[in-house]
């Protein structure tokens, strides 16, 4: 059996220029013209190029969701800290009964202490959505500071400021 004349690494496969149908051939005799044996006509032999593989498709998690995603919740959380302290307080100093104008109360201060809370927190999550490189300086600036008008105007303009890339 000759092995040879039938290893597949030696024959291609091209189109025909004209007709577009497929020409099997020895890779050897690349460049030569020939008649196309679909349409008759004329055509010149060639290697076709291999197609590049498709690009990987990873998918890949949004850039800062984590930080995003943890300010809310420390923010969250804190609130829901002070509905519950403030519920606990409650019970133990009178004879506490469910009073749904006093939760709606609760719930009312809750929501505005984590709107100050936020609003104190503008310039880290400004830093954070920006993904700024000095983000945990930012942070930490405007957790010890921010409580001055001073401190806060600077971490708010930190935040806003561009990055130096060298």
């Amino acid at each position: 059996m000759n092995t040879q004349q039938n290893d597949p690494a030696k024959f291609v496969t091209c189109p025909c220029q004209h007709c577009n149908g497929g020409i099997e051939f020895e890779a050897t005799h690349a460049g030569e013209s020939v008649d196309c044996p679909h349409c008759k006509l004329e055509t010149i032999l060639f290697v076709p190029r291999l197609p590049k593989p498709p690009p990987k498709l990873v998918a890949k998690p949004k850039k800062g969701w984590l930080k995003r995603n943890l300010l809310v919740s420390i923010l969250i959380g804190l609130g829901l800290i002070f509905f519950a302290a403030v519920l606990i307080v409650h019970y133990f100093n009178s004879d506490w009964q469910f009073d749904f104008g006093l939760v709606l109360v609760m719930a009312l201060w809750a929501g505005l202490v984590i709107s100050v809370l936020a609003v104190y927190l503008i310039p880290s999550i400004i830093a954070i959505a920006r993904n700024k490189v000095n983000w945990p300086a930012i942070l930490v600036l405007n957790l010890f500071l921010g409580w001055t008008i001073v401190g806060w105007v600077v971490a708010l303009v930190w935040s806003i400021a561009v990055d130096n890339k060298i």
